[in-house]
């Protein structure tokens, strides 16, 4: 795990994830051997031609276990949504170096 490398002992760490909930989901059309899935837009779409790979968290006991060389400190959820029909949900991780 290459932040816990990266990082002092004691030292904070700040993710955020996207929730299954998120619209990118709508677009997943494959799981890779890594969990990761490869998400790819319609041509109509703002994104059309980039295949972004995301790892989406189910719930706040996935993204604990996710993140567990970390310390736990809290977890959050936030929406950007910019409009009612479409989730832009994502989790928030805040934890420490154990």
């Amino acid at each position: 795990f290459e932040f816990s490398e990266l990082l002092n002992e004691g030292g904070y760490v700040f993710f955020t994830m996207m929730s299954r909930k998120n619209y990118f989901a709508k677009f997943s059309s494959e799981v890779g051997r890594n969990g990761l899935e490869k998400v790819v837009f319609p041509s109509s779409h703002r994104f059309s031609g980039k295949t972004p790979e995301v790892r989406f968290i189910e719930s706040f006991n996935h993204l604990k276990s996710f993140f567990c060389n970390f310390e736990c400190l809290t977890v959050g959820t936030y929406d950007v949504s910019f409009n009612e029909e479409d989730s832009a949900e994502h989790f928030i991780f805040i934890g420490r170096k154990r």
